[in-house]
């Protein structure tokens, strides 16, 4: 009952007598009465329940996708679809759990492992994408999914323990229209291993791949990510020394190591907000020779522009004045740029937008991109260390 093309346009129309052209004019003319009957019809209707493991998946894509194309704004749609999560589908009746589904606003049925495991990877590639913020949460989901579906003699069940509509408590091994969850939580202690430096997320994974050896050796064709993950506990790689955070009292604190192409500075490191007397902030950028930042505003699209941005806070009003940029041609464009070469300081005022609101939680994020005459860099993210009260 589904209509086809049994042969190649070009076969078709000759074994038809007709030209091409001729061929595709009528199957054009025959869509458009397929249509009319069809709209005739009941239209099926839209799925728009929310899971937390379709949004774990979106999310990591997010984050890779904007790692890889330099796109922050992909990164920032995924760590506010984690954030939404976090806000609307928390299990209340448990610490650290997650509700499966929602729909119309509500989110019913603890979720599955499969739940956990590719949140929490949404998670890891927003820390891997430079969102380190990231890293507790997912940790926090890791440490509640091992609580709640773990077995001690390795790896994981699908389910919680106590499900009354289950007559087995299954733990599955192979993959199917997604990674198996067990394979997913593997790759979650690799990358925490190779986040953190901790081996004890090493030796969890190793833990782990023990207990699916049999299955892994009997049917691993059908284990394709686990395999994967075997590979990686096998020959796992040095884990990068974890960065030296700068204390939030030193204004010097983001300067960057001297061989760095963007360092920065910060005047005054903390500020005192209030609704009426906006507080000024200073925040210098010396870019090494040979190389410049965007402006704020570049003429192509897919560069990232100089801005600095509050996060984490509704409460908190920042009004930046950018300075003028120079126009330069670069080898990599048709048309001149407009970008920050040297020194540049960014003069920012902030306020609360209502006096009974305060500034918890709000972090001032800089983004940049710096660029050579050939080629850009990836887009940078960092917080300032700036204490906002």
């Amino acid at each position: 009952n589904v209509l086809y093309l049994p042969l190649p346009i070009a076969e078709l129309a000759a074994d038809m007598g007709m030209t091409p052209p001729q061929l595709l004019a009528a199957r054009a003319a025959i869509n458009q009465h397929l249509l009319a009957a069809r709209q005739t019809r009941d239209q099926p209707t839209t799925d728009d329940k929310v899971l937390v493991s379709w949004n774990g998946l979106m999310i990591r894509g997010l984050a890779e996708a904007g790692a890889v194309l330099g796109e922050p704004r992909y990164i920032e749609a995924g760590a506010r679809a984690a954030d939404a999560i976090v806000h609307h589908m928390a299990d209340p009746a448990s610490k650290s759990g997650l509700l499966r589904s929602m729909r119309g606003g509500r989110a019913r049925v603890p979720a599955f492992l499969e739940d956990y495991a590719h949140f929490v990877a949404g998670l890891l590639a927003l820390c891997r994408a430079g969102r380190a913020e990231y890293l507790d949460m997912a940790t926090r989901y890791i440490h509640s999914a091992a609580a709640r579906f773990g077995d001690e003699a390795g790896g994981y069940h699908d389910t919680l323990a106590d499900q009354p509509d289950l007559f087995v408590r299954v733990r599955s091994t192979w993959d199917g229209a997604l990674p198996t969850g067990n394979a997913v939580m593997l790759h979650n202690l690799l990358d925490l291993f190779e986040l953190t430096g901790d081996r004890a997320w090493l030796t969890r994974a190793m833990h782990d791949l023990s207990s699916f050896a049999e299955p892994l050796q009997q049917r691993g064709s059908a284990m394709i990510h686990m395999q994967h993950a075997l590979m990686r506990a096998l020959e796992p790689p040095e884990p990068p020394e974890p960065p030296e955070v700068p204390p939030a009292s030193d204004a010097e604190a983001l300067q960057a190591a001297p061989d760095a192409i963007v360092t920065t500075t910060v005047f005054p490191d903390r500020l005192e907000l209030t609704h009426d007397q906006p507080a000024t902030l200073h925040v210098t950028l010396r870019v090494r020779e040979g190389f410049h930042l965007n402006g704020h505003s570049p003429a192509l699209d897919f560069l990232t522009p100089t801005a600095l941005r509050v996060e984490d806070s509704s409460a908190v009003v920042l009004e930046v004045a950018y300075p003028e940029p120079t126009e330069r041609a670069f080898a990599f464009a048709e048309e001149t740029l407009l970008v920050y070469e040297g020194e540049v300081t960014l003069r920012a005022t902030i306020r609360l937008a209502e006096p009974s609101q305060h500034a918890a939680n709000a972090r001032l994020v800089l983004t940049y991109q710096a660029c050579d005459d050939s080629s850009c860099q990836a887009p940078v993210s960092v917080t300032l260390p700036v204490v906002l009260s």
